[in-house]
């Protein structure tokens, strides 16, 4: 659910149903696996056999998991708000009008942008100073990380089982729920029940 209104909205909206998400499954995971600990205590057997179903509960919790952690990570470094822009030196002087004459205010200001990021130098004032330090260069908001927020990394950890990002996250996620009702289904005994009130019905 959260996964599909985080894909029809942008913003803070998307980074706020992905957080919802990844918080509300590690919460529902880690209480059924508790639950189905304890669960499992009236069976015997080796302590493997007793708890199973808790330890294939828990590989499916991390494959559910799988999805929500990779965007929650995404939207914690994705560089948002990245533009790009001549970069000036810091002495350089920025003019921000011109008054009702045409003339550019602040007086001997170096230059101005134009809207695609382009510094003209002011050509009213002579000087063998170049304000720009480097050309269109793209710059981003401190704390984020590219390889990080474009989910690059993702990529490539499913390229490795020949996959895109995508279809590893359908695989784990749908491997996870099958996983899921399975060490449920083992710990209640819930199919055995069935079995046996199915023969119940079916004795004359």
């Amino acid at each position: 659910m959260f996964t599909t209104v985080a894909a029809s909205v942008t913003g803070g909206v998307q980074k706020f149903a992905h957080g919802l998400q990844f918080a509300m499954l590690i919460a529902m995971t880690t209480n059924i696996i508790q639950w189905v600990s304890g669960k499992v205590q009236t069976r015997t057997g080796s302590h493997c056999f007793v708890q199973y179903p808790t330890y294939l509960l828990a590989l499916a919790s991390i494959l559910m998991l799988v999805q929500p952690t990779c965007l929650f990570i995404s939207d914690c470094w994705r560089c948002d708000g990245a533009f790009s822009a001549d970069q000036l030196h810091g002495s350089a002087v920025l003019c921000t009008h011109r008054d009702p004459r045409g003339e550019l205010h602040p007086r001997a200001c170096s230059g101005w942008y134009e809207m695609d990021g382009r510094f003209v130098q002011n050509p009213l004032v002579a000087s063998q100073f170049d304000p720009v330090s480097s050309r269109i260069a793209t710059i981003y908001p401190g704390g984020c990380s590219e390889p990080i927020g474009s989910m690059a990394w993702a990529q490539h950890a499913a390229g490795i089982f020949g996959l895109q990002a995508h279809q590893l996250f359908v695989y784990c996620t749908g491997s996870g729920i099958v996983a899921m009702f399975a060490a449920i289904l083992i710990a209640t005994n819930l199919h055995m029940k069935l079995a046996y009130k199915w023969r119940a019905l079916r004795e004359p």
